[in-house]
């Protein structure tokens, strides 16, 4: 009986049954040769700059110029501006003196009443610019603002729209007073460039 009573623990002992956890049977399994390629958003300008120069202006006078921007990546996505870097002119488009009866204005203040306007032609085929094309139309000084003027969609590469034009306005108002004789401001135009990519 004795002997008998050991082999049963024995056995009990080699099942894992005395002492110790029980053990599930597992197994792993890889998924091999998973791929996933990001798209890619990127934005040429038409030339390497904006250079929107003007200077002499009277109160009344306007100035404009139109410039590209074409997405070369592989995403659909949406540009925006923002006007950044004020600061007085300098080289030939430094400020000459200011009039005894006028003040110093600085560059901020002179953004503040030089008006833009921006267009972003991407119905039309002929560049004519319409007012629903409009995407910003204020002072110049409020487009420095994120998001700064409205966005726009631009096509991914070889599709349709994605080459946009915009045209560029600027205008000193006829009503500016004494005050923003010989005065100025140089800034940059920045093109904002962004994409949502969904993943279900």
């Amino acid at each position: 009986m004795k002997k008998l009573l050991l082999s049963a623990l024995a056995i009990l002992l080699a099942m894992g049954l005395i002492g110790s956890s029980f053990a599930y049977f597992s197994d792993t399994e890889s998924s091999e040769g998973n791929t996933f390629t990001a798209g890619t958003f990127g934005l040429t300008l038409d030339g390497e700059s904006l250079p929107l120069h003007t200077w002499d202006m009277k109160p009344g006078d306007s100035y404009s110029e139109e410039h590209g921007v074409t997405n070369v990546g592989t995403i659909a996505g949406e540009v925006w501006f923002t006007a950044e870097n004020f600061a007085e002119p300098t080289g030939s488009y430094a400020e000459p003196n200011d009039p005894a009866h006028s003040r110093d204005v600085t560059a901020e203040e002179f953004a503040e009443v030089l008006h833009i306007k921006i267009w972003a032609d991407y119905l039309s085929p002929y560049l004519v610019f319409t007012e629903d094309e409009v995407v910003y139309e204020g002072s110049l000084l409020n487009l420095k603002e994120a998001p700064g003027s409205d966005r726009f969609p631009i096509a991914a590469a070889g599709e349709d729209r994605d080459h946009v034009v915009c045209q560029f306005v600027v205008w000193l108002p006829s009503d500016v007073g004494n005050d923003y004789q010989a005065d100025g401001v140089a800034w940059d135009i920045v093109w904002h460039g962004s994409t949502e990519i969904t993943i279900d």
